[in-house]
This record gives structure tokens, C-alpha cells and sequence, in this order.
């Protein structure tokens, strides 16, 4: 996601996507539910916990950001991003095709 001085505030940009009115939700997720939700039921299926992911607690908040499906490569209609875990004050986490990533807040020296 980029936010760029002549976006409208109501909007973000993703590659050269505009995604207008997008609305969010913050819910709490246990680790439990995370799992059920995001793991495949079956042996062979895709499994992740919160362990994995580094999240030592056992909920953590949630923020879903909701809005119309954007056409990047013609093989999907997902942003990056849509989900996204709140790890800690200065990290996320978020999936793009099963696959997860941890974003961390840099800090520049004064």
C-alpha cells in the first residue's frame, strides 16, 4: 500500500490500483481460531499457528480492510494485505497467497 499527497483521504493506492472507500474492522483473533481459519483440514493442506509466526501471545488483534476486488494480473482480484495481524507495537503480519510476511517498524537514529 502507498499513500501519495494527491490520493483522497478516503483512499489508497496499490501499485498503480486506486482502491476508493475501503472501510476496516479490528476485531480480536485467539490462536486457536487463527489456526482453524488459516490451516486446511486436510494432512497434506497448508497448517499455521501463531507459533509459527513468531506470535508468542494467544490473541492479537485483527484489522480486515474491506473494498471491491482489484484486477492486478488478471489471475486475481486480491491486494496484499487485506488481512492483517497486529504482532506487536512495531510489527505486523499479513499473507499474500498463503504465503506470510512480518513487517517491522524501522526507527531512524535522531
Amino acid at each position: 500500500m502507498e499513500l501519495r499527497s494527491n490520493t483522497p483521504p478516503d483512499s489508497f493506492h496499490w501499485k498503480k490500483i486506486v482502491v476508493q472507500h475501503p472501510s476496516a474492522e479490528v476485531a480480536i483473533v485467539s490462536a486457536r481460531q487463527f489456526e482453524k481459519d488459516n490451516s486446511s483440514p486436510s494432512a497434506n493442506g497448508s497448517q499455521v499457528s501463531f507459533h509459527q509466526l513468531g506470535i508468542i501471545t494467544q490473541e492479537v488483534k485483527q484489522v480486515t480492510i474491506d473494498h471491491s476486488p482489484a484486477k492486478l494480473t488478471g489471475a486475481t482480484t486480491e491486494i496484499p494485505g487485506d488481512v492483517v495481524l497486529l504482532k506487536s507495537r512495531n510489527a505486523i503480519v499479513f499473507s499474500v497467497c498463503n504465503l506470510y510476511f512480518e513487517a517491522k517498524r524501522a526507527v531512524s537514529a535522531p
